[in-house]
């Protein structure tokens, strides 16, 4: 992604991390329970009190206070709430564009249970000028997820097992990892 995106995409995904956090806290419905969201503690050591984790046929996404997962098949991409220029611009462009699809189905979803004024209400209860406003977030997902698609750089590939820098749920770094679906997953 070129590096205009990119920043587009920290500043998207730092606001999407704070509306998440709202919709956990929405009065009377949890949106991410609401959403099929399962909370589960989180893995012994990690510096996160819980995991949110929605598995469907042929992904799972989880959220928590340090970031976002999303892993298909046999391929996890971690984004960290706070390093994630350097972690997006190495991460395979199709699991990025995945992210940003889920993103936008997320953001649509909201707004079909909740009509515009939820998003509206979250960011402006937040102290940080929005990204883009609250009606404009689906779209913009899913511009992003455009340009990442269009992306022709190869992804960084890292053998089965290996880890690489920027993972603390996972008690060791990485942000792409091919991973053995034997593996305990915390």
């Amino acid at each position: 992604m070129h590096h205009r995106t990119l920043q587009r995409f920290e500043r998207l995904f730092d606001q999407q991390l704070w509306c998440l956090g709202r919709d956990v806290l929405r009065p009377g419905d949890n949106l991410l329970a609401a959403r099929g969201f399962e909370r589960t503690p989180a893995p012994p050591g990690a510096a996160t009190s819980s995991l949110w984790r929605l598995r469907t046929e042929g992904s799972e996404v989880e959220l928590s206070s340090l970031g976002v997962r999303l892993t298909r098949g046999a391929t996890t991409l971690f984004v960290s709430r706070n390093t994630t220029l350097r972690q997006v611009r190495e991460a395979d462009p199709a699991l990025v564009a995945g992210l940003c699809a889920w993103f936008a189905a997320y953001e649509d979803w909201v707004r079909s249970r909740c009509g515009d004024g939820w998003r509206a209400q979250t960011l402006s209860e937040r102290t940080r000028r929005a990204a883009v406003p609250a009606a404009a977030m689906r779209d913009a997902w899913r511009e992003l997820e455009r340009q990442a698609r269009q992306d022709g750089s190869p992804p960084q590939q890292l053998l089965p097992g290996r880890q690489a820098e920027g993972d603390p749920q996972r008690g060791a770094a990485q942000h792409v990892r091919h991973e053995v679906h034997a593996e305990p997953h915390p």
